[in-house]
């Protein structure tokens, strides 16, 4: 991410130089608005996708007879839904990235136009990679879960 953001950044800090301040601090506000949105848009998606992802198993405890060709399709649909929300939280990822581009650009310039020497924004980049690896470990905890299952009930 950061060498997206360094190589996007030069890029978006030179077409926005000449613009006035003003019109810089409202790029700014908005794609800072922008940022957190795609963030919120994660965890809401992953609100409702991470429980349907897991009801699989709550199904298996209350089945009489489990047996493998019942569990294959519910593990199935559990995995599906847990590597779409990743899919989907990715794609808002990367729209958090091209977001940060262009906070990291215009703060940049703002900070060189009036001289203050300490950015707001910019360090917001690395945490978010931790919940990256969170989301994926996620997936891989819930295969593996299903694999014992359905190794657990085809003997």
């Amino acid at each position: 991410m950061v060498a997206q953001v360094d190589e996007s950044t030069a890029l978006i800090r030179d077409s926005v130089r000449s613009l006035p301040q003003e019109e810089m601090s409202l790029l700014y506000s908005q794609y800072v608005a922008r940022f957190l949105s795609d963030n919120s848009r994660i965890w809401i998606t992953g609100s409702i996708m991470i429980p349907l992802g897991l009801s699989g198993f709550a199904l298996l405890s209350t089945m009489r007879e489990p047996t493998f060709w019942r569990l294959i399709p519910i593990a199935i649909v559990s995995i599906a839904i847990i590597l779409i929300w990743n899919w989907i939280a990715d794609h808002h990822r990367a729209f958090q990235d091209r977001s940060m581009a262009w906070i990291v650009a215009i703060e940049q310039l703002l900070i060189e136009r009036s001289g203050q020497t300490y950015p707001r924004f910019i360090k917001v980049g690395a945490p978010l990679l931790s919940v990256r690896l969170f989301r994926w470990s996620l997936s891989a905890v819930v295969i593996a879960a299903w694999v014992i299952v359905l190794i657990a009930w085809s003997s």
